[in-house]
């Protein structure tokens, strides 16, 4: 559940963010989310399947935050399940 909810505050959290976080520093943040996920992968093998289960879940959860520019993104991955 935490890498499922890091990964999900890093990526539609710096999106929702838009022009209020430099390009440079969406840039390090995709990165450091592919590197954080295939070191979890690897560390984790069986892992993945766990974290994708997660997810939904996560972005159910941070819809009840209400933070607006996220949302969209947050009921499109919700309902993902």
């Amino acid at each position: 559940a935490d890498v499922a909810r890091t990964h999900l505050l890093l990526g539609i959290g710096a999106r929702g963010a838009g022009d209020q976080v430099a390009a440079h520093v969406r840039l390090l943040v995709s990165l450091f989310r592919r590197i954080d996920l295939v070191t979890y992968r690897r560390l984790n093998p069986r892992g993945i399947d766990t974290f994708r289960q997660w997810q939904p879940v996560i972005a159910g959860a941070r819809l009840d935050e209400a933070i607006a520019p996220e949302r969209a993104a947050l009921i499109d991955l919700a309902r993902s399940v």
